[in-house]
């Protein structure tokens, strides 16, 4: 049995819906990918700027706050001070820290990188999700199939594509990889 990769790719930074205090109403705010970071005496703060793509009201999305600066490592420290895009896309892909500030998180752009099935082989196919996007499976099959979801589950009621799990591809989010197995001898 051939095998395959996927790779999911963001093309940007998720934007976040929140209310604006400026705006007076839920508003979209993209990162400006920079951090405030305020240090007093030995205690820590660290913020991700948000801007209000209407107005341009900013919101801090608190990242460190009151840490002790020799508990902050520093790469971490040095990465704040010097806006490290890497550092930027860790915390702005942090799903869970930005629901638990109270934003709403669309879901970035994205693309599936890896190579096309090969023909008449039945293909092992792993897709990996390395910023863990939370994606559903059938989004990203027919994204990277470049089908329509009528025929997606089409190709699942025959067994075409199936997960080696067991798992309901209609429903079930691909979380950091997943492998599934595409018959293409029985016609994708």
């Amino acid at each position: 049995m051939e095998q395959a990769t996927w790779r999911v790719r963001s093309i940007g930074l998720p934007t976040l819906n929140r209310y604006c205090k400026k705006c007076k109403q839920v508003a979209e705010f993209e990162c400006s990918e920079m951090f405030r970071v305020n240090a007093q005496r030995k205690m820590l703060d660290v913020w991700l700027i948000y801007k209000c793509i209407e107005c341009g009201c900013t919101w801090n999305a608190p990242i460190l706050s009151r840490v002790r600066v020799s508990a902050a490592q520093d790469d971490d420290l040095a990465g704040y001070t010097e806006n490290s895009p890497d550092l930027v896309a860790n915390h702005a892909f942090d799903f869970q820290l930005l629901k638990r500030l109270g934003a709403e998180v669309n879901l970035p752009p994205y693309v599936i990188d890896g190579e096309a099935l090969p023909p008449g082989e039945n293909v092992l196919l792993l897709i990996e999700n390395p910023l863990n996007l939370p994606l559903r499976i059938e989004s990203v099959i027919r994204k990277g199939l470049g089908c329509s979801k009528r025929h997606f589950l089409n190709l699942v009621e025959r067994k075409v594509v199936s997960c080696r799990d067991g798992i309901d591809l209609t429903k079930a989010k691909v979380g950091a990889s997943i492998e599934l197995v595409v018959l293409r001898q029985q016609g994708l």
